[in-house]
C-alpha cells in the first residue's frame, strides 16, 4: 500500500508615495458591499451568495519525511478522541481488504468478520484505512464537489461494522514514486510459494519484496506508536505478514534514507471522512 503547498509573497500595490494627500480609491458600483447576505449590483440591489458546491476534506495531519513526525500526528489523533475515554484502533490494510467487483468497491467479508470478533465490547473503536494515494485519486475520492463527498461517505460506510457510532473513518494515504520492480516469488508461512513483485528503491543494489511494502511499514508504525500510548490495536488484513518485524522496519528505514538522497519521497496524509451519528443508511460501496 501508496505532496505541495504554495507560498504567497507580498504584493506591492504600486501606490504613489508623494507628499500630496492620496485620493480615496473609487470602488465600482457592482463590487460595493451590500451587507452580510451578498454584494450589490449597479442599481444597489442585493445579490445573494449561492451555497458553495465545494466540500472540504479534513486532514488530521501529514507524516513526512517518511516516519519522522509520526509521533506528533498520532498525538493529534489521540487528542481528537475527545472526552469519551480511550479508544481501540482497527488498522485496515486497504490494498489487501478493498477490491472491485462488477464496478463496485467491496471488502473481503471474511477478513472483516474475523476482525469484528476480536474487537473489545467495553471500549470505542476507530478505523484507520492505510491505502495508496494514487488509488484514492484514480477512483475519484479526492475531489471537493458534493458528488465526491457522497462517494467518500459510501467508501467509509463499508467499515461501519468496525467503528464506534459517531466516529469518523480515517484514511492514511501513502504517496511515493512506485519503485523499479521485477516478477519474483515469496514463500508463505505454510511453505506455499506464491508469485509477487520484488522492488528496488533508488540506491538499493538488489531487488527485495520488502521494498514493495512501504504501506505495510506505515501500518506497522501506526500499530507500534498507538500501542506505546496504551491503545489496543488490531490489524485488519488477510495477509498475516502485514505487521513487519523490527528488523524489517529497520531495513526499510535504511533503504528509504538512501533513496531520499536521490529525490525519493514518502508522504502519508491522514484524511478524515466524517459520519454524523450512525451515519450509514446503506452498506453498498461506491461505483468506480
Amino acid at each position: 500500500m501508496s505532496e505541495c503547498v504554495p507560498n504567497l509573497s507580498d504584493l506591492s500595490l504600486g501606490e504613489s508615495t508623494g507628499a500630496a494627500r492620496a485620493r480615496p480609491r473609487h470602488v465600482p458600483a457592482p463590487y460595493q458591499r451590500g451587507g452580510r447576505g451578498g454584494v450589490a449590483d449597479a442599481n444597489n440591489n442585493l445579490i445573494r451568495r449561492q451555497p458553495s458546491d465545494t466540500v472540504r476534506i479534513p486532514t488530521l495531519g501529514v507524516i513526512r519525511p517518511y516516519l519522522d513526525n509520526l509521533s506528533d500526528v498520532v498525538n493529534d489523533l489521540l487528542v481528537a478522541e475527545g472526552d469519551g475515554g480511550e479508544m481501540c484502533y482497527a488498522l485496515v490494510d486497504g490494498r489487501n481488504v478493498i477490491y472491485r467487483a462488477d464496478g463496485v468497491l467491496k471488502l473481503k467479508q471474511d477478513v472483516m468478520d474475523d476482525a469484528r470478533k476480536c474487537l473489545p465490547t467495553d471500549s470505542r473503536t476507530r478505523v484507520i484505512v492505510v491505502w495508496a494515494q494514487w488509488m484514492w485519486d484514480t477512483m475519484g475520492f479526492g475531489g471537493t464537489d458534493r458528488e465526491n463527498a457522497r462517494r467518500r461517505k459510501e467508501l467509509a460506510c463499508l467499515f461501519d461494522t468496525l467503528r464506534d457510532p459517531g466516529t469518523s473513518v480515517y484514511f492514511a494515504l501513502v504517496q511515493y514514486p512506485y519503485p523499479e520492480s521485477v516478477p519474483g516469488k515469496v514463500w508463505l508461512p505454510n511453505g506455499k510459494e506464491v508469485s509477487q513483485s520484488w522492488c528496488k528503491l533508488p540506491g538499493m543494489w538488489r531487488f527485495n519484496h520488502l521494498a514493495c511494502e512501504l504501506d505495510d511499514a506505515i501500518l506497522t508504525a501506526l500499530h507500534c506508536e498507538l500501542t506505546k500510548h496504551n491503545r489496543c490495536t488490531i490489524a485488519v488484513s488477510g495477509d498475516r505478514r502485514v505487521i513487519k518485524t523490527l528488523k524489517e522496519l529497520t531495513d526499510l528505514e535504511g533503504w528509504v534514507k538512501e533513496a531520499y538522497k536521490k529525490g525519493f519521497r514518502v508522504v502519508t496524509s491522514i484524511m478524515e471522512v466524517e459520519l454524523r451519528g450512525d451515519g450509514c443508511a446503506s452498506s453498498s460501496g461506491p461505483r468506480v
